[in-house]
């Protein structure tokens, strides 16, 4: 619990390390409604498909900007160093990998959604032969869940960090968080259950 506490007295220290945790939720909540708004006006399926996949770019931009500039300023925090103007610096610099990073993140939490259809469906297809009760049918979709995170996402955890702490292109920060994960497996896996 130190570390909770030490961080609780650093954002005490430096309380505008909250600010862009805040705009991306206004952000979020914003951008939320005018989509909704927006795809009633669409008519046409091509045009929504379209809306979504514009919006959901524009968030992921908004989100690699965002989260390079607050683990920037972060950074200084624990370096004690001054905050002031370091997360525009940061996000400026970073934000295409950051971007790139969570486009992946992206793909493979689809990956999980889809592996996890296609374990429904044959579930389903198999229903007049067997019946799986639905605490058997929860347990292995978590399975399949947690056997996506262990063996392949959780390489990536802290590609986001590497990228902005060392000034890495997406490539090389994905590199050094597989280095680091697969050096502390254990340590990773637990912080990240």
């Amino acid at each position: 619990f130190g570390i909770f506490a030490e961080s609780g007295k650093d954002i005490l220290k430096n309380p505008s390390v909250v600010l862009p945790g805040i705009f991306l939720f206004l952000f979020t909540l914003g951008f939320s409604e005018v989509g909704g708004r927006a795809s009633h006006l669409l008519q046409t399926t091509p045009s929504n498909v379209a809306w979504v996949v514009f919006s959901f770019a524009i968030f992921l931009v908004v989100g690699g900007f965002v989260s390079a500039g607050l683990i920037g300023m972060c950074l200084k925090i624990v370096k004690k160093e001054k905050v002031r103007g370091n997360f525009f610096a940061a996000a400026k610099k970073h934000w295409f990998a950051n971007f790139l990073i969570l486009i992946l993140f992206f793909i493979f939490f689809n990956l999980i959604n889809l592996s996890l259809l296609v374990f429904t469906k044959i579930m389903l297809g198999f229903q007049n032969y067997f019946v799986v009760s639905p605490r058997v049918f929860r347990f292995f979709s978590f399975l399949i869940y947690f056997i996506w995170l262990v063996a392949i996402v959780i390489f990536l955890v802290y590609s986001n960090f590497f990228i902005v702490s060392e000034n890495l292109g997406a490539r090389e920060g994905m590199r050094e968080s597989f280095r680091l994960v697969k050096r502390e497996y254990l340590a990773t896996l637990s912080l990240t259950i």
